[in-house]
């Protein structure tokens, strides 16, 4: 059911508990690339200052090419949740 959930994530992004748990089983340090994509709406939440910090990582950090879709992904969040920690 996590894998639907997540793959869900830009939908339920808005709600709380959803996020609070979703959070508790996010791993910053997994290389797998696939899950985070789903994670990056729940990341970019606002108000969730673990995922503000990994996105700012993220984002700062990001050179390889094979990432495109996931700045995809990021932005896309980012926008949609228009947090005020991103606009610098």
């Amino acid at each position: 059911m996590r894998h639907y959930a997540l793959q869900n994530s830009s939908s339920l992004s808005g709600n709380l508990k959803y996020v609070t748990a979703a959070m508790k089983v996010f791993d910053p340090r997994s290389k797998d690339k696939t899950s985070l994509k789903y994670f990056m709406p729940v990341l970019c939440a606002p108000d969730i200052s673990k995922g503000e910090k990994f996105v700012k990582t993220f984002l700062n950090e990001a050179a390889n090419p094979d990432d495109l879709v996931l700045c995809q992904k990021t932005f896309e969040a980012v926008c949609r949740h228009n947090p005020t920690g991103y606009t610098d």
